[in-house]
């Protein structure tokens, strides 16, 4: 008797039919949360058609310190937008609030800067994206210009003194701003929420402390 081997058996098919399962699934939920998305997005937008026709109505029917209210949290919503957005420059919004107000648009400009830096920072801090990666490789690699590997050092090994030089350096809209900024701390984990908090209190601090400081002295 001659020793054959019985052919082996043809691969089977199933065991793919879940992985093809779940691809439909996934891509049906993908295009579940972008019509989600969309349809969040558009919400908000007639809310805030809403909300800006009804302030409208509200602001020439009131009186002169109402209309003063609702002008300063207007131009709190412009500056929140603003700095939040990155490479848009939004600090001259706020100076100019401050001067306007006294105290009362110290006290919102200072609050929305923290709103808005903290906001740009969990943006970057929960958004996942394929270049992530590659960014902080190409950050971490040896083939950066000298300066700029050295400036990204001093960021790692002192995050929270970069984080408030940057802020209060002029110009810095060219390196995103302070929304860019924030972001890029999220986005490459530079600090913690909390650390970040911090770091953000204390950096928005000069400007409002000036204007508060400067009518006790010049009296």
């Amino acid at each position: 008797m001659s020793n054959q081997t019985p052919p082996d058996p043809a691969p089977s098919l199933q065991p793919q039919q879940p992985y093809a399962a779940n691809a439909k699934e996934s891509r049906f939920q993908s295009r579940v949360l972008i019509w989600l998305r969309r349809l969040f997005s558009l919400s908000l937008l007639l809310l805030c058609a809403w909300a800006a026709w009804n302030w409208h109505q509200d602001l020439s029917q009131s009186n002169q310190s109402q209309r003063s209210l609702y002008m300063l949290v207007i131009g709190c919503s412009v500056y929140y937008v603003c700095l939040v957005t990155p490479f848009l420059p939004g600090v001259e919004l706020g100076l100019g609030l401050m001067m306007l107000y006294g105290w009362q648009g110290v006290l919102a400009v200072y609050l929305t800067t923290q709103l808005g830096l903290n906001t740009a920072y969990w943006i970057g801090r929960l958004w996942r994206h394929p270049w992530q990666d590659r960014l902080v490789q190409r950050i971490d690699s040896e083939q950066l210009p000298r300066a700029l590997r050295w400036c990204t050092q001093k960021i790692r090994f002192h995050p929270a003194l970069a984080l408030i030089f940057l802020l209060n350096l002029p110009g810095n809209a060219i390196l995103g701003g302070g929304g860019g900024l924030s972001m890029l701390y999220g986005l490459l984990k530079f600090l913690s929420p909390l650390r970040f908090l911090l770091a953000a209190l204390a950096a928005s601090s000069p400007a409002p402390l000036f204007f508060l400081l400067y009518p006790i002295f010049n009296s």
